[in-house]
């Protein structure tokens, strides 16, 4: 075969892959039979529905032969011989290993691949059986959503053992969970910087419009950072993660097929912008993505899937799909905000508007925003690529409820001492705005500070003086609380 290969390249022939070779090889002694990834996956999928039971010895495993009507059944021995059945030679003896137990296996298995209104009639082990009844009769019986309730949904999604139990638990969830409604417009932001994330400021593009002073903010650190974005939006606090982390995954399995939709996740995208397959674009994002593989749709569920029993597990980091989820999740649009960094093409496909799935309600105009950024200071502008998340919040709302507090407030917070201001951050009130920053240096006549304008990007170091904490043009100088 490798000769005639080899002839069939120099007399002009390109072989790039399995079904080039097994056309060029034509007509030769050996009989060669080509099985393409989908065959494959589609295999591989069914199998996912079975519990296998183990063979013993299998790194000693010579040959394994099928047995006639009973195709959960093998024959395998620790030697090689051209004997098969019933012809044994002596000493050659088979020995059986049932793969499925009796009365699990389905002799032609639901195609779950092409058929997806089907996938929830798939087999399922007697231990994932036992599992689905146990969460039907907690899920069902009446609504229940207290934060502490989402531990052991969590576990539930964490117990299932393929993708099929875990679409029938999500089908459960999606009726025990009551829908989030929020309002990004009014989730905001001390107004004294002290939850700023500085390293996510000096990253904030400046094409990012919005009618309210935005700024990034930290968010958890340890993997459950897109989590945690959307546990400020609905909860006003980061730590409500793994209840966000369930209802993401519920959101993903649910909606797979819109997600999987070029048409639905092209759905505010920059105008003028027009990719071929994001689908196709988003699953070569994906950590389960292997570089070189030639996607097609059915590559591409398989990477979604994978992607969703992955992120089961707490503390994982989630991408692109993960946040189409978490708009839906939040039943607002989300503004994913990418820096001016990496790939350009990347960034055409993250910095966009994400419209919800079948939003329970009228939606808010004003987006929940969310950035992509990253701690590591290690990479040039062409190779940045992203592995953290954080929430993007207004801070002028909260400066308007200060403000009708009446200037008199902020008087009462003012300094005279400057030493003591060293080191901490402030708040600048300029011409009606205010403005946070961080005080770096002084002197007898100025004093030095980092201010960050009104989209969140660091301005270069401005000298406000003199000393008084009330310059004669208007500049109150007041301690951040």
């Amino acid at each position: 075969m490798k000769r005639r290969a080899d002839a069939a390249v120099l007399h002009g022939a390109d072989i790039m892959s399995a079904k080039d070779f097994v056309k060029a090889v034509q007509g030769s002694n050996v009989d060669l039979l080509e099985i393409s990834s989908e065959v494959v996956l589609q295999r591989h999928q069914i199998l996912e529905t079975y519990q296998l039971n183990p063979i013993p010895g299998t790194m000693k495993l010579h040959q394994v032969f099928s047995v006639p009507d009973q195709p959960a059944t093998i024959q395998y021995r620790d030697i090689s011989c051209t004997c098969v059945p019933p012809d044994i030679c002596p000493g050659h003896d088979l020995k059986n290993a049932v793969l499925v137990d009796a009365g699990v296996f389905q002799a032609e298995p639901i195609d779950i691949v092409e058929n997806q209104d089907s996938i929830q009639k798939t087999p399922t082990t007697s231990a994932a059986s036992q599992n689905l009844t146990r969460a039907s009769s907690h899920l069902t019986t009446e609504v229940d959503d207290l934060p502490e309730m989402f531990d052991h949904y969590l576990a539930q999604l964490q117990a299932c053992e393929n993708y099929g139990e875990l679409q029938q638990i999500c089908q459960i969830l999606r009726g025990a969970i009551r829908p989030i409604l929020i309002n990004p417009e009014i989730i905001t932001t001390c107004a004294d910087g002290s939850e700023f994330d500085h390293d996510a400021q000096a990253l904030f593009p400046d094409d990012v419009i919005t009618s309210q002073s935005i700024h990034p903010c930290i968010s958890l650190a340890d993997g459950n950072c897109l989590p945690s974005c959307g546990s400020r939006f609905a909860f006003s606090t980061i730590e409500r993660t793994t209840e966000i982390r369930v209802r993401i995954i519920v959101a993903s399995v649910v909606n797979e097929d819109l997600y999987l939709s070029h048409e639905h996740l092209a759905q505010g995208l920059t105008a003028g912008y027009q990719p071929k397959n994001l689908p196709k674009n988003y699953a070569q994002y994906s950590m389960e993505f292997i570089p070189g593989t030639r996607l097609n749709p059915t590559l591409i569920r398989s990477l979604y899937r994978e992607e969703i029993m992955h992120i089961r597990r707490d503390r994982t980091y989630m991408g692109i799909w993960q946040v189409h989820a978490l708009s839906s999740v939040l039943n607002a649009p989300v503004r994913s905000v990418h820096p001016k960094k990496g790939q350009p093409n990347v960034r055409k496909d993250l910095n966009r508007l994400i419209m919800p799935c079948n939003a329970q309600t009228s939606i808010s105009a004003f987006p929940a925003h969310i950035m992509w950024t990253s701690a590591r200071a290690d990479m040039v502008d062409e190779h940045w690529v992203a592995n953290h998340f954080v929430p993007v919040l207004p801070l002028e709302n909260g400066s308007k409820n200060m403000t009708q507090t009446s200037n008199q407030s902020l008087a009462d917070q003012q300094v005279t001492d400057i030493s003591e201001l060293l080191n901490t951050h402030v708040l600048l009130h300029y011409r009606g705005q205010f403005y946070p920053g961080f005080v770096l240096d002084f002197d007898d006549n100025d004093v030095f500070v980092e201010l960050m304008h009104r989209v969140g990007k660091k301005m270069k170091t401005a000298s406000i003086g003199p000393r008084n904490s009330k310059t004669k043009t208007g500049i109150a100088l007041s301690r951040s609380t």
